[in-house]
């Protein structure tokens, strides 16, 4: 599901995640969120994959090597006598090898018939099930999918993509999704990482509730119309940013951001390794481009921290 130009319309996000033992996929009731910019719904749909298998049913394109094996397996020959009993022998055992290789050979032809046949009732699965998960979508607006990244690893899920003509989730980045999260920002003090489409509308709506700003910014972010904002909202609001930039491509992994009480840390960046050693227990993280590797990182550790973002939020279905 994902990608768009989502402020005042209707979006459907289509969350895929794993679950076992299930022999369709499993579409819950959808479910809408609503905010003052908008609404979307929610679809999230159960797949049961795991490698080249969908649902149980193999999707590999030959017979497996070890039955190809038995179907072509001979039984040794007699040890042929000498004369012309051996002459007899040889010709009655090659007649033989000849007959097992005709029905070795006809064996084989039916299990790849059989294969085929196969393929083509999980491809009608497929395109059944494609048209179930639509049929719940708003197909008015923008519908795209997210997919947990164990479904990714499966190569089930790249066939089942060739069926679903929905494009993947690309706009975390975009105000009206970054704005889903902002509610979960509850302590005064702000850590920015980074920046997004309409950054300083987002900061501005924040100022009310807003005691300290830290901007972290890399240094080809830090543009003059930036530089303007900042002395803006000290003017507009008595809150001076303290702003800074990094250098280099991994710039935030030699970050030690220091937030000695709580904080909210709205993260824009992607990168995985920032350090989390100097935030206080109990600061909220807020992880604008729903990494799984920091939600591992962060939100599966001890670390003190309340992690938040949209893919984990669609995860639990709210």
């Amino acid at each position: 599901m994902p990608e768009h130009a989502y402020i005042v319309c209707m979006n459907t996000i289509i969350y895929f995640y794993p679950k076992r033992e299930i022999r369709e996929p499993e579409i819950e009731t959808r479910t809408e969120a609503v905010t003052e910019d908008g609404k979307y719904t929610l679809i999230r749909v159960g797949f049961d994959l795991k490698g080249e298998r969908w649902f149980g049913q193999d999707l590999g394109q030959t017979v497996p090597e070890e039955t190809q094996l038995l179907l072509e397996a001979e039984e040794p020959d007699e040890p042929c006598r000498r004369g012309i009993a051996g002459v007899l022998q040889r010709i009655r055992q090659d007649r033989q090898q000849m007959k097992r290789r005709v029905e070795a050979q006809l064996r084989l032809e039916q299990a790849l018939a059989a294969r085929e046949e196969q393929l083509k009732v999980t491809e009608r699965q497929m395109l059944l099930a494609a048209e179930r998960i639509l049929k719940r979508a708003d197909r008015e607006g923008d519908c795209s999918y997210v997919c947990q990244g164990d479904l990714k690893k499966c190569t089930a899920w790249g066939a089942w993509l060739e069926h679903f003509p929905i494009k993947e989730f690309d706009g975390y980045g975009q105000e009206f999704w970054v704005r889903q999260l902002l509610p979960q920002a509850v302590h005064p003090h702000f850590a920015i990482l980074g920046a997004c489409e309409g950054i300083e509308d987002l900061i501005e709506s924040c100022a009310h509730r807003m005691k300290s700003v830290k901007w972290i910014l890399k240094e080809q972010e830090y543009t003059p119309a930036r530089r303007d904002f900042v002395e803006m909202f000290c003017e507009e609001y008595g809150i001076a940013i303290a702003l800074w930039t990094v250098p280099g491509r991994a710039a935030y992994r030699k970050l030690r951001p220091i937030c000695p009480e709580p904080a909210n840390i709205l993260d824009f960046t992607d990168e995985t390794g920032i350090p989390v050693s100097g935030i206080a227990e109990g600061s909220v993280w807020l992880d604008m481009r729903s990494s799984e590797e920091k939600c591992r990182r962060i939100g599966g550790r001890s670390t003190g921290i309340r992690y938040f973002s949209l893919k984990e939020r669609w995860k639990r279905g709210v």
